[in-house]
């Protein structure tokens, strides 16, 4: 609950600070609504103490919109940028011991794996695939679930393809031990309801 609060905070206040300094009064419209600054993808530290998350923001001059790495406590307090660059970083994921966050970016020309200590210092690249990472596939009903190592030593295993329907939102365990993830049964039915599957 407390991390649900400290975004909520977060995000009033970045959303204040985006629209434009003026003592006018004017009715909101579409322009307030792009310069809103995106919070998503926040995910908790293994001890529970911090967050981090995607911010992202319009760039009117490119025309484009940017993502960056931010981490605050869950008590909403100390909230500063992790990365700003760019490139755009997103999907930022603690490590196991809460010291390395591992994140994409596409510092390079694609969408790579790359890592940053949680105290500062230089990022470094952890995959250097010929596709991007993360990219999703054509849209189909037959959703797998792949494992790889982190850096790359070995080619991503299919954990579900004796499934031909939907698999999806894999979570591991605290320990690594156990994946949890959502299942469907019948192909083809994207409305089929899912079911919990546990695998060790």
């Amino acid at each position: 609950m407390r991390f649900i609060l400290a975004l909520a905070c977060l995000a009033s206040c970045m959303a204040s600070a985006a629209l434009p300094a003026t003592n006018d009064t004017h009715p909101f419209g579409v322009r307030d609504l792009v310069a809103f600054d995106r919070l998503a993808e926040h995910r908790v530290s293994p001890d529970g103490r911090q967050i981090v998350f995607t911010v992202s923001s319009l760039d009117l001059e490119a025309n484009k919109r940017r993502s960056d790495l931010w981490v605050v406590a869950t008590d909403g307090a100390g909230l500063r940028p992790l990365l700003r660059s760019d490139d755009s970083e997103s999907k930022g994921t603690w490590s196991q011991d809460g010291r390395t966050i591992y994140y994409l970016s596409n510092r390079g020309g694609s969408s790579q794996v790359w890592k940053i200590s949680l105290d500062g210092g230089d990022a470094r690249s952890v995959t250097s695939l010929p596709l991007d990472a993360g990219r999703e596939e054509a849209w189909s009903t037959n959703f797998d679930l792949f494992v790889a190592p982190v850096d790359g030593s070995a080619a991503p295993r299919n954990l579900t393809a004796a499934n031909k329907a939907w698999d999806a939102y894999p979570a591991f365990s605290p320990d690594g031990k156990t994946l949890a993830y959502a299942a469907m049964k019948r192909p083809g039915y994207e409305a089929d309801r899912f079911r919990i599957v546990r695998r060790a």
